[in-house]
């Protein structure tokens, strides 16, 4: 679900996507550059499947905002 802001007089809609990276996933790979990277991944991910989702690096599946 979108939200709508007003600023000046006028009305601003917003969605956001987000990635998520479990730390506990690639726990041989815990330096925050790869976690960071990995999060993007699932982030683009979430944007290409519909945005205003959250998609998780690793899972499947998106879950719709």
């Amino acid at each position: 679900e979108g939200l709508t802001l007003f600023f000046n007089g006028r009305s601003i809609s917003a969605t956001i996507s987000a990635g998520v990276m479990d730390g506990a996933v690639g726990r041989d790979n815990l330096r925050i550059d790869y976690l960071v990277s990995r999060a993007d991944e699932a982030m683009y991910r979430a944007k290409n499947d519909g945005r205003n989702r959250v998609a998780v690096y690793g899972s499947p599946d998106a879950v719709a905002g």
